[in-house]
């Protein structure tokens, strides 16, 4: 009989885990503040896309230009006013102005197109990746 007892209060444990994971589980789930969703009507129906894969997408056609290394790029605010939080790194074979030209006059505009509004503000960083020293190059100080 302890045996029936001591299985009876396993079963009882496991069934009450479950169910509170189960019930734990049913609560929604707060989107996070800085992701919207872009919708477009098209003649093909409404289209949907949260803002953060617009992001990681533009993040990576950045990465696959020839003037950029690095990019980190985030979309915060509302659907009909966006705002920008860019992080661009310049590769060092690249021109700077090439560079700062294709962020504003190419990478931002299709951002913006992609989204269907223009940005109410936009926090820009650029920063450019130093080379690196030659080993002659170095300074040695000697106390």
């Amino acid at each position: 009989m302890p045996e029936l007892a001591t299985f009876t209060a396993g079963a009882l444990a496991v069934l009450t885990v479950l169910a509170l994971l189960s019930v734990l589980s049913a609560f929604p789930q707060k989107p996070s503040k800085r992701t919207f969703i872009y919708r477009s009507e098209t003649g093909d129906g409404i289209s949907s896309m949260e803002t953060e894969t617009i992001a990681r997408a533009a993040q990576q056609a950045a990465r696959h230009s020839s003037e950029i290394s690095d990019a980190e790029i985030r979309i915060s605010g509302k659907a009909q006013h966006p705002v920008l939080y860019a992080r661009y790194t310049l590769r060092v074979e690249s021109r700077a102005l090439d560079g700062m030209n294709l962020i504003r006059e190419t990478l931002i505009p299709d951002l913006e197109q992609a989204l269907g509004s223009q940005f109410v503000e936009k926090h820009i960083s650029i920063d450019f990746l130093p080379r690196k020293a030659e080993p002659s190059n170095k300074i040695t100080l000697s106390v």
